[in-house]
């Protein structure tokens, strides 16, 4: 059972990061311009994120738990 769990987790990492290369050799050789346009964040944007990761903190624990308990 683990070691189905963990394949599927394995493939799932190297999926997303295979993704990630592709789509950014992708989008890298169609535009070689790059707006250099400065962006600044919403001031709530800082408070999110230190919520969802705090969610995502706790539900990442909860997991390890489940699986090594």
């Amino acid at each position: 059972m683990f070691t189905i769990f963990y394949t599927l987790l394995t493939l799932l990492v190297f999926a997303v990061i295979i993704l990630s290369f592709y789509f950014k050799l992708k989008n890298f050789k169609k535009n070689k311009q790059i707006d250099k346009k400065p962006t600044k964040r919403k001031w709530w944007h800082n408070i999110l994120l230190v919520i969802i990761g705090a969610i995502f903190l706790f539900v990442g624990m909860v997991v390890v738990r489940l699986i090594f308990n």
